[in-house]
């Protein structure tokens, strides 16, 4: 992914029957020290939005991450941009209880806005474990696994003979065999092959 400038990313692809892709963002606020402005950011993010939609436009995408918007306050004129950008690359937020100290929803976790049969993400909970002026969202991805074509393993019911006398057995042939097959190396692993497959059938 292309690196910007606004904000940090970290981005995942998990492979399931349907694939889904997993970005991680950090919005510092803006400041005099960094420079960033709302629009900047505003943007950069559609960019980046819109590259993940558009890289696989069926996969399931997840946006999750401090932005730093006041989302809890109707009225804030950066919020409701923010929202706004959000309903035109048709995702959606779900998170909606606060998630920081001061009682702001600044931590989010995003979707595509879908019609499917079943939800795309279930359970969020915000948790205060009191070692961050953040607080720990856990959420369950509704991501179905991806099934491993079938496949056949052959193997030799060895529990029906114990290993003396599988022991005792192998000793009286290859004792036979031995003078014959020792010399040569290939002959002499196909030989103790048929001698043990012999007696574990």
């Amino acid at each position: 992914m292309h690196s910007y400038n606004t904000f940090e990313s970290c981005t995942i692809r998990i492979e399931s029957k349907k694939s889904a892709c997993l970005s991680l963002i950090y919005r510092p606020p803006p400041s005099v020290k960094n420079g960033y402005t709302v629009n900047e950011f505003l943007k950069e993010f559609e960019e980046f939005a819109s590259a993940l939609l558009q890289f696989n436009p069926t996969q399931q995408l997840f946006i999750m991450g401090d932005f730093n918007f006041h989302l809890d306050v109707p009225n804030d004129p950066n919020g409701r941009l923010f929202n706004e950008l959000l309903s035109a690359l048709d995702l959606q937020q779900h998170v909606s209880k606060p998630t920081h100290r001061a009682g702001h929803l600044l931590d989010l976790i995003i979707t595509k806005t879908t019609n499917i049969s079943y939800p795309i993400i279930d359970s969020i909970n915000v948790h205060d474990v009191h070692v961050s002026d953040h607080s720990l969202i856990s959420c369950t991805l509704c991501i179905k696994p991806k099934r491993s074509d079938p496949r056949t393993i052959t193997a030799r019911p060895m529990k029906k003979v114990t290993p003396p006398e599988l022991a005792s057995k192998l000793k009286q042939v290859l004792d036979d065999k031995m003078p014959k097959e020792c010399d040569d190396l290939d002959r002499f692993i196909i030989t103790l092959n048929k001698c043990v497959t012999q007696f574990c059938i």
